[in-house]
């Protein structure tokens, strides 16, 4: 009877332990804080009387404020031994699959409450031991006093602190598991039903630990000796990884030339950094071919940026408030890189972020081009040197003006729901300037109105779709004169597209063949034919892509026309 007495209190003497390891604020930067390691269980070599014991340690946590781990650098206080009575947890950790188990590996057991999270640094509370894991990976500990459901996690920096099993204490003072098994996407909360659990045996719990890459780096643009850092000069390192889950870890205020370490990031699926700050700047840099186990050095990262102050102005001079300001970089392969937005306020003043020492396009407008509201842009492209400047950048808008009117059919009727385009001629077209043109509806009674366009001459293409009709559709195109409220359309049936179907070698095609045609604004419209002459007169103003496709998979090339001058 006395020694289960002595027995049952050294168990609330291993929980009390296990209730003052209570993690607050967990850090994913940084290995998990020992609070009470229990080492993993002897094999069946050792002697019954090292069977019945296991030994304990209470380490000091790191430093919260680390930016790079050494892992040798916690103490640890004087040990004492806690003999183990006939609640005590044996398994075996197996290594991944394409990696070996890495030294020094740990298993964290967490006693859980209500955040049960699927990873580790996750966790915010929850009392943990940190149990030591032998050469064969095997592992033990006593149950905790009181405890009804612990989680198991693999601790070492090339391992994903992902849980393995959950694991329940029985009313009958036995366990049952379940293991954390991986759903395409994501990590989830096992089902916890008591029919799904797998019956504990003594030292039969086997788990796979999850491989993952330890990143390092540095933060670019380091200091010149006895420069003064502001706080616009920190920066945030941020690396997401996981496929759909979008896991992210991230250091907060690094310095110019700092060094940064993350650990246990898990594979399967897309690895990033990004960095972001004030000054600093990098887009997500995706990491190419990561190997489980590895540590990848990215060596320095992320450029010193700037900020570039400047007003926008109309045609007069007057301020345009709430107006658009959109920055691009010139990318290798000529299209334009998006660098930062942002909106005037009542001056006309405006602050872009994060401008690159290098030659920029900004564009600015009275409506958000943000948003592809219509409406005169300007666009101007700013040297590297003039980046840097102090002054001011003005940019002022061209004239604009309205241009309003009435869309009718050949019947004279309002061709309510008409959609109408201007178009600017290719050399008048800005080369930033999105596709140049200005959309706009027709309402019930035929009217339309454009309120700021470009003031000088100018295409205007109208149409009507009537295809639920089966009729051809109506289309116009003149060129018009901006500033006038009374301007007239009048709409026409569109010349058809006619054609003939045929193989290599000319013989007529008369067997279900399928017509595609996109354009910029429809991803496919065509038609079914089962000869090989066909019609088409579904088309509408504007830059089109045919192509035939047969029901065994052949196809033709695809001819490109302008609507309608091409018909």
């Amino acid at each position: 009877m006395s020694a289960r007495i002595a027995s049952r209190a050294v168990l609330v003497a291993c929980a009390a332990l296990a209730a003052l390891a209570i993690a607050g604020g967990a850090c994913w930067l940084r290995r998990p804080a020992e609070d009470a390691v229990i080492r993993g269980a002897p094999s069946a070599a050792r002697s019954a009387h090292a069977d019945a014991a296991l030994e304990a340690r209470a380490d000091e946590p790191a430093p919260s404020a680390a930016r790079e781990l050494d892992p040798a650098s916690a103490a640890p206080k004087a040990r004492r031994s806690i003999v183990a009575g006939s609640d005590v947890v044996r398994g075996r950790l197996l290594a991944p699959a394409d990696m070996p188990l890495p030294e020094k590996t740990r298993m964290i057991a967490v006693v859980d409450d209500d955040d049960w999270q699927s990873f580790l640094h996750q966790r915010a509370g929850g009392a943990r031991l940190t149990l030591q894991v032998g050469a064969d990976g095997e592992f033990g500990f006593a149950w905790p006093f009181d405890a009804d459901r612990v989680t198991l996690y693999a601790d070492a920096p090339t391992l994903a602190d992902v849980a393995l099993a959950v694991i329940h204490r029985s009313a009958n003072s036995g366990f049952t598991f379940a293991r954390v098994e991986r759903v395409p996407g994501e990590w989830i909360a096992p089902t916890l039903a008591p029919q799904q659990r797998v019956a504990y045996s003594d030292g039969a719990l086997e788990l796979r630990a999850q491989p993952a890459i330890v990143l390092i780096g540095r933060l670019g643009a380091a200091p010149a000796p006895g420069e003064r850092l502001t706080q616009h000069d920190f920066a945030d390192v941020i690396v997401r990884a996981w496929l759909d889950e979008q896991l992210e870890w991230k250091i907060d205020r690094l310095a110019p030339g700092a060094s940064f370490r993350f650990e246990h990031v898990p594979l399967g699926g897309d690895v990033s950094v990004r960095i972001e700050g004030p000054h600093h700047w990098l887009e997500p840099l995706s990491i190419p071919a990561p190997r489980a186990g590895e540590t990848r050095d990215l060596g320095e990262l992320g450029e010193r940026r700037y900020s570039l102050r400047g007003r926008l102005v109309d045609a007069r001079g007057a301020p345009v408030a709430s107006g658009g300001v959109r920055a691009h970089e010139v990318g290798r392969n000529g299209f334009p890189m998006h660098v930062d937005w942002t909106s005037t306020d009542a001056e006309g003043r405006f602050t872009l972020q994060h401008v690159p020492p290098r030659a920029i396009v900004v564009r600015a407008g009275r409506n958000h081009p943000e948003f592809g509201t219509p409406g005169v842009l300007t666009s101007v492209e700013i040297a590297p040197e003039a980046v840097l400047a102090d002054a001011e950048l003005l940019l002022q808008l061209a004239p604009s003006a309205h241009l309003a009117g009435l869309v009718l059919r050949p019947d004279g009727t309002p061709a309510a729901g008409a959609r109408l385009r201007i178009e600017r001629s290719a050399r008048d077209r800005e080369r930033w300037d999105g596709d140049g043109r200005f959309d706009a509806h027709a309402d019930e009674h035929g009217r339309f109105a454009f309120f700021e366009v470009p003031a000088r001459a100018l295409d205007l293409c109208a149409w009507e779709d009537r295809q639920l009709l089966n009729e051809p559709n109506l289309v116009a195109r003149l060129g018009v004169a901006p500033g006038t409220d009374d301007l007239v359309v009048r709409l026409a049936p569109i010349a058809p597209l006619r054609g003939r179907l045929v193989t290599d070698g000319g013989a007529p095609w008369n067997e279900r063949w399928y017509l595609e045609t996109s354009s910029d604004s429809v991803d496919w419209w065509g038609g079914t034919f089962d000869t090989s002459a066909f019609e088409h007169t579904r088309l509408w103003p504007g830059r089109w892509w045919i192509q035939a496709r047969t029901e065994s998979g052949l196809r033709t090339q695809t001819i490109e026309l302008d609507v309608p001058a091409d018909l």
